[in-house]
């Protein structure tokens, strides 16, 4: 009997403790309990969502674009960042400064886009020479959206209208048609006041 009464406190005194006590093989058409666990699972975090759903990309103007494709490249002009403007590409987390105070500029960023088709964002740049803001008169210029961030020479314009033009964009400024090519701004095309469309000549490379 005295024996009987220590295998029921030993089992009692185990239960409370938490350990498992394997009471034989379950009945068949029974689950299995689980399997007992030291520590109850870690509630989801933001930090194990983030880490269970990679390639998420939270760049504004390209959401869902992977740092490394062309696509990806964001530019922002950074408004008298000491006394001039800059203007700043970002590709993924990482910032590249295109054009800096050094430049003595005072800059808007009408447009960008892949102008010349190579699959990389391309911007448009208003620069006012007299720091008036997005007044006329003003210069346009094109910068490329490849490794050395090249920029076009400028043209003049305010204001400009981005169109299709032969299967690509082109900006009307001016009364002039211009497309970027290679890194140029190429005239393509003069309207005239009636509306007519007479085809510019091709300026040549610099």
């Amino acid at each position: 009997m005295r024996v009987m009464e220590l295998g029921t406190v030993l089992v009692l005194g185990a239960a409370l403790a938490g350990c498992r006590i394997d009471s034989g093989p379950v009945p068949a058409g029974h689950p299995a309990p689980p399997p007992a666990s030291d520590a109850a699972p870690a509630p989801e975090t933001d930090e194990t969502r983030s880490l269970a759903a990679p390639g998420t990309n939270d760049v504004a103007g390209g959401r869902g674009d992977a740092p490394e494709s062309p696509s990806g490249i964001v530019y922002h002009v950074v408004k008298g960042a000491r006394f001039f403007d800059i203007l700043v590409a970002r590709i993924g987390n990482r910032e590249h400064v295109v054009l800096g105070e050094t430049d003595d500029m005072c800059l808007d960023l009408p447009d960008q886009r892949d102008f010349d088709g190579d699959g990389n964002r391309d911007a448009l740049v208003f620069r006012s020479p007299g720091c008036r803001g997005d007044t006329a008169p003003g210069l346009l210029f094109f910068v490329s959206g490849d490794t050395a961030f090249r920029r076009s020479h400028p043209f003049p314009g305010h204001r400009p209208r981005i169109e299709r033009w032969n299967g690509g964009w082109s900006v009307l400024a001016g009364g002039t048609r211009h497309v970027l090519r290679d890194g140029h701004a190429v005239p393509v095309e003069r309207i005239e006041p009636g509306g007519q469309q007479v085809r510019a000549p091709v300026s040549p490379r610099r």
